[in-house]
């Protein structure tokens, strides 16, 4: 779809910038409409939209969303590489889309996200689609492009599993302190190029702006039970549950801050600022899994497959969140959000969510689906779909994605069993 955007000078100019928040107001509210780049503020993770579009606490599953809380890094292991594509507002426009290509690297409990720095690979565009300017006489000019992008690093640190893993380099056969619970801290950094008009004989630089943001966050785990990874520390319990495979428990808060540093943007009028997405989200999760079967594996072991059951275990997972999201920009109303995932045989999964935003005048169901295949932790891919509702009167969003992974250093421990 073109549009035709006329101005004559810097006001008419400031006017793309209003068209651009028009178009924000009717995305998800993720996309804040008193902020500025709300690219930044628009949840990329496909998985996360379908149990409620949030996750500040989900630390399973392989891929965690860092977006909402950086300390999920923690939970990201070996190299990973997520995509993402979302079309926000098919309603009004065929055009608009939002577009993630990120990278994680981590090992020992330490991860890097990677999306535009410091390397120049990965990215997150939020593509606004394509205008025509007009000349002062109403005579057609340029086409051109306005859109948003922002270039990120991050870093998580599982003390937990960084602490284990330490134990392990020097030699020592100490308790593994993650098999009952976790401290994991994080932080991100996003330097954001908005470019919703271009340069015209009245104003030189069009309507461009650049901004830094930063975020940081924090998640505690306790895993009372565990049959799965380890020997149960119950025999009565651990006897009645082997047949199963084993069983393991987990419950998780989480807290991650957007925009703690309360960074604004100039467009043209450098005393004339936008503040950039700044929010608090808060979470809680549980989740359990049941192993895999043992007499299951027997047979596979008879038949030479044994090593087959690293795909499917844990045979069934279920996990619950709950989130509450605030903009600190204003005293709206808290947003609530509430979901579920449930995977079997660790290749399907389903998904469901309520999400409730009365000031955005949503309050819908999201659902989802994956479909993947992973060995353990050592390789691995998911494609993700999700749906998720708009404000009232506006279709909703149909969202896509696929991560695939591999991790070195779970490889070399598989070889050396």
């Amino acid at each position: 779809m073109k549009r035709v955007a006329m101005y004559r000078n810097k006001h008419l100019v400031v006017a793309a910038i209003v068209i651009g928040f028009l178009l924000v107001a009717s995305a998800p509210s993720e996309a804040v409409s008193e902020a500025a780049a709300p690219c930044l503020a628009i949840n990329p993770s496909v998985r996360a939209a379908g149990m409620g579009r949030v996750g500040t606490a989900v630390f399973w599953g392989g891929d965690p969303n860092y977006w909402a809380n950086p300390a999920l890094l923690g939970y990201h292991h070996g190299l990973r590489y997520d995509w993402g594509r979302t079309q926000l507002i098919p309603s009004l426009a065929d055009d608009v889309y939002l577009k993630t290509s990120r990278f994680t690297v981590g090992a020992f409990g330490a991860t890097l996200h990677l999306a535009g720095r410091p390397l120049d690979i990965g990215k997150t565009r939020l593509e606004y689609g394509i205008w025509q300017a007009m000349g002062e006489s109403g005579e057609p000019g340029d086409f051109f492009s306005s859109w948003e992008e922002a270039k990120s690093w991050g870093i998580g640190v599982s003390v937990g599993e960084l602490v284990d893993s330490m134990l392990r380099l020097l030699g020592a056969d100490g308790p593994h302190i993650s098999r009952f619970g976790d401290l994991s801290l994080g932080y991100a950094s996003h330097k954001v190029h908005v470019v919703l008009a271009k340069p015209t004989a009245w104003t030189c630089e069009g309507a461009k702006a650049v901004g830094d943001a930063k975020d940081w966050g924090f998640l505690a785990r306790v895993t009372p039970y565990n049959s799965i990874d380890f020997d149960g520390l119950l025999p009565p319990l651990d006897g009645f549950l082997d047949p199963l495979g084993g069983l393991r428990l987990d419950a998780g808060y989480g807290q991650g801050r957007k925009g703690y540093n309360d960074a604004e943007i100039a467009f043209i009028d450098v005393e004339q600022t936008a503040p950039l997405p700044n929010e608090k989200l808060e979470g809680w999760a549980l989740r359990g899994a049941i192993g895999f079967p043992p007499g299951i594996r027997a047979v596979l072991d008879d038949m030479g497959l044994g090593w087959a059951a690293r795909f499917f275990s844990p045979l069934v997972s279920y996990g619950r969140t709950w989130d509450w999201k605030e903009s600190q920009l204003s005293d709206e109303s808290t947003v609530k959000t509430t979901g579920w995932e449930v995977t079997l045989a660790n290749v399907i999964t389903l998904r469901r969510g309520i999400y409730r935003d009365p000031d955005g005048d949503i309050c819908g169901t999201t659902s989802g689906w994956g479909l993947g295949m992973s060995y353990g932790r050592v390789a691995g891919f998911r494609y993700d779909r999700a749906s998720v509702p708009n404000a009232r009167g506006l279709d909703g969003n149909e969202r896509e994605g696929f991560n695939l992974f591999v991790d070195p250093v779970a490889l070399l421990r598989v070889l050396q069993e």
